[in-house]
C-alpha cells in the first residue's frame, strides 16, 4: 500500500483491498495521493459492512468536463458556467471529487475575495451546488458540500423606469443598432438576451410577432409568443438582413452578448443617470400598469413564471377602485326608483312608534 509517481510525474495510489488491486492516477502531490487514497480505502470499508453505496470517485475536472458537457453546455447563461467552472478547476486541480469539503470551498471563498466580489463567488457557488447535485445522481458524490456555505449578502439593484423626457434624449444619442435595440425593448419587455439572440426566422412581421425560442427564455423551458406593436415593427424594420442573426458579433461567431458598454455611452451622452438596459424592460411594465393593463396581460407579456413577479407593476389608485366598485352598480342602478309590484307594509300597532 504506497503512493509514487508515474513516469509522467503524476502522484498515483497503488494498493490492495480483499485481493483486488485499486490504482489511480489523482494529482501532482504526494498530498493529494494519500488524501484520495485514505478516501478510496474508506468508502470501500464502509461498502464491504454495507454502510454507503458504490460511488465512483473521480477527479473533480473530469467531474466539471462532465458536467459542462451534459448540462452547462445547454443552458442559456452558458458562458457564465463556463467561466465559473474554469475558476473552479484551477482552485481544485488535481484533487479527487470526494476531497472537494465545506472546509476547502470555505478556503475558497476567502480565497477569492482577495480578487472579486462578493456577488461573483455567489456566482461561482451557485455553479458548483448544481454540479454536486447532478454528480449525487450520477454517482460521483455521496453528498452536495456546497448545501449551508453562506454566500455574501447582495445588494438588490435598484429598477428604475426610464421617463417620457428622458427617451428621445437617449434614442438621440444611441447609434443605429443600438436605438433598435432600446425601442424593442421598450415596446416589447424582452429581456436582454432574448433581444440580442433574435434571428429572422423568429420573425413575423406580416402577423406582428415573434417566437422566442425556448432556449433563449428565461429557464429555457418553453418558447414564447411576443406581439409586436407598430414601433416595435419599425424598429425591427431598421435592421440590416445580412446575417440570419439580428444583432451579429462583428469579431466571433454568434450573437453579441452585451451592449453595457455602448448603452453607458448612450445614457452619459443624453445626460441620464443610474439607467441599465434592464430598466427598460421595467420601464415597458411599469408603463402597462400606468395605462390601467391587467395584472394578467402584463405577466403574459412580460413572460413571469410568477403572478408575484408582475405585482409591482399593478397601480390602484383610489380612483380606479372607485370606478371599479361603480361597474357593479350599474345592473343596480336600472331598478332603482322603479315602482314597487308589492304594497307598502302596513305599520304593526305594537311597532308603530317605529313610523312616527
Amino acid at each position: 500500500m504506497n503512493v509514487k509517481k508515474n513516469v509522467k510525474g503524476k502522484w498515483t495510489y497503488d494498493f490492495y483491498f480483499n485481493n483486488h488491486r485499486y490504482i489511480k492516477v489523482v494529482g501532482d502531490s504526494k498530498e493529494q495521493a494519500e488524501g484520495a487514497m485514505a478516501v478510496r480505502r474508506r468508502r470501500l470499508m464502509d461498502e464491504k459492512h454495507g454502510l454507503a453505496s458504490p460511488i465512483e470517485d473521480i477527479r473533480f475536472d473530469e467531474l466539471a468536463e462532465k458536467y459542462y458537457k451534459l448540462e452547462a453546455s445547454t443552458k442559456r447563461s452558458w458562458s457564465r458556467a463556463r467561466l465559473s467552472l474554469d475558476h473552479l478547476k484551477r482552485a481544485f486541480k488535481g484533487r479527487m471529487t470526494s476531497e472537494i469539503t465545506k472546509l476547502r470551498i470555505d478556503e475558497y471563498k476567502d480565497k477569492r475575495l482577495e480578487r472579486v466580489d462578493g456577488p461573483t463567488i455567489n456566482r461561482e457557488l451557485g455553479t458548483l451546488s448544481h454540479l454536486f447535485s447532478k454528480a449525487v445522481g450520477w454517482g460521483h458524490a455521496a453528498s452536495n458540500p456546497v448545501k449551508g456555505i453562506k454566500r455574501y449578502p447582495e445588494n438588490e439593484p435598484v429598477n428604475r423606469p426610464l421617463t417620457r423626457e428622458e427617451e428621445p434624449r437617449l434614442l438621440a444619442a444611441a447609434s443605429k443598432r443600438l436605438r433598435a435595440i432600446i425601442l424593442i425593448a421598450l415596446n416589447t419587455g424582452m429581456r436582454r438576451n432574448e433581444i440580442l439572440s433574435l434571428r429572422w426566422g423568429n420573425i413575423n412581421l406580416p402577423e406582428g410577432q415573434i417566437e422566442l425560442e425556448a432556449r433563449n427564455t428565461k429557464g429555457g423551458k418553453k418558447k414564447r409568443l411576443v406581439p409586436l406593436n407598430s414601433a416595435a415593427v419599425e424598429a425591427l424594420r431598421t435592421l440590416p438582413h445580412a446575417h440570419d442573426l439580428l444583432f451579429q458579433s462583428p469579431t466571433r461567431k454568434g450573437h453579441i452578448k452585451d451592449v453595457k458598454t455602448a448603452f453607458h455611452a448612450a445614457c452619459e451622452k443624453a445626460g441620464i443617470e443610474g439607467l441599465r438596459l434592464h430598466d427598460l424592460r421595467h420601464t415597458f411594465g411599469t408603463r402597462l400598469g400606468e395605462r390601467n393593463v391587467d395584472i394578467i396581460t402584463i405577466k403574459n407579456l412580460m413572460g413571469h413564471s410568477r403572478i408575484e413577479m408582475t405585482m409591482r407593476y399593478a397601480h390602484s389608485s383610489e380612483d380606479s377602485q372607485r370606478r371599479a366598485v361603480e361597474k357593479l352598480a350599474v345592473v343596480a342602478s336600472f331598478f332603482v326608483g322603479l315602482p314597487s309590484s308589492a304594497p307598502d307594509p302596513k305599520p304593526c300597532a305594537k311597532y308603530s312608534y317605529m313610523y312616527n
